[in-house]
């Protein structure tokens, strides 16, 4: 009976040890956290098609093209106009470059604006300017990302729309349609280590409209089909991996690769001769002193380990040398970030030795 009883545990452990996981509230982003985000570059085809029940995908051989820290800001880090416009939304990022709004609008210096409830994690609406004019914009519906709990063979699909006007110029009109499946789990094998994940895919149709005011007509921009491919793991925060794509011509091409990336590839791409800060000494041992620089009035410094969290604040100093203390930290690698009105600015790597 022992043997038999020993014999069904052995062949249940590599289940255990690998069965699917489950994706809550808890799981998704948090303001004032940096996740350690970069852009990726694969060495050949990326295989976002491979999915399933306890799947294995193997994307080691990922290289680190550009670092992209992904700073979370909360609501009253906003400017003025979106604070009061999002206060019932739970946190903002800022986007990385214009968002195009057809023919030759674009907006610019954007956050997008997210709510994570017990239910759902969605996109209530984003902010930035046109021509100049800082313009709030509202998703009404939201856009839904993820319903909770999320679970293997969960689907869903939800629609939402915006709708804004830049006075005298133009309207804007977007209508969205996402279908969203969990359609796979398992082991995700990235650069830095193995995690066990959730794979979720969401289909995207945008049917964009524009109305000039001037011309006194209006158009509809082609369909806009996309997808998105995410290996999300407990406790992180970000998706572990995102490939997106778009269909062009009936072909369906990698548009972009993000990871997070906590090992020494993504640290050895931040390095002095990509900032914008001088630090010193470095390595160090008890304190580090940034050098004043023109582009340091209204910045702050953030000080956060490998992992994205931050240990420290401190404002930055125009006119004088700002002194880091680091007695209290333990030896290691550590970035010192700057932000400029809560977007990555530039970073650099800080070594502590004793």
């Amino acid at each position: 009976m022992k043997k038999i009883l020993i014999s069904c545990l052995s062949l249940a452990l590599p289940v255990l040890l690998h069965a699917q996981i489950t994706i809550g509230t808890g799981d998704m982003p948090v303001a004032g956290h940096i996740y350690p985000l970069v852009t990726g570059a694969a060495s050949g085809t990326a295989d976002f098609s491979t999915t399933g029940a306890n799947t294995s995908w193997d994307f080691s051989s990922l290289t680190v093209a550009s670092t992209n820290p992904d700073t979370v800001l909360s609501i009253s880090q906003l400017p003025i106009t979106y604070i009061v416009s999002f206060f019932s939304s739970t946190f903002a990022e800022k986007a990385n470059g214009n968002m195009s709004l057809g023919l030759s609008f674009a907006m610019q210096n954007v956050y997008n604006v997210f709510k994570n409830t017990s239910t759902v994690f969605k996109q209530t609406g984003f902010g930035g300017e046109v021509q100049g004019t800082a313009i709030p914009v509202f998703y009404n519906p939201n856009d839904t990302i993820f319903q909770f709990p999320l679970n293997f063979n969960n689907t869903f699909t939800t629609n939402s729309a915006y709708n804004f006007s830049l006075p005298t110029v133009a309207t804007f009109n977007q209508q969205r349609n996402r279908i969203t499946t969990v359609d796979g789990w398992g082991t995700l094998i990235l650069p830095n280590g193995s995690y066990q994940v959730l794979r979720v895919k969401s289909d995207i149709t945008d049917n964009d409209s524009v109305y000039i005011d001037a011309a006194g007509f209006g158009f509809a921009v082609p369909a806009q089909i996309s997808h998105e491919y995410k290996w999300l793991a407990a406790g992180k925060g970000k998706p572990m991996l995102q490939i997106n794509t778009n269909d062009i011509l009936g072909n369906e091409t990698v548009s972009s690769i993000m990871y997070q990336d906590f090992g020494a590839s993504a640290i050895e791409n931040v390095n002095a001769e990509n900032s914008e800060i001088t630090i010193f000494p470095n390595p160090t041992s008890d304190y580090a002193f940034v050098m004043p620089s023109e582009k340091n009035q209204n910045e702050k410094m953030l000080i956060t380990d490998v992992s994205g969290r931050v240990l420290n604040e401190i404002s930055v100093s125009s006119t004088s040398i700002t002194t880091i203390d680091l007695t209290r930290f333990s030896e290691g690698i550590y970035f010192v970030q700057i932000l400029n009105d809560g977007k990555f600015e530039s970073a650099q790597k800080l070594i502590v030795n004793r």
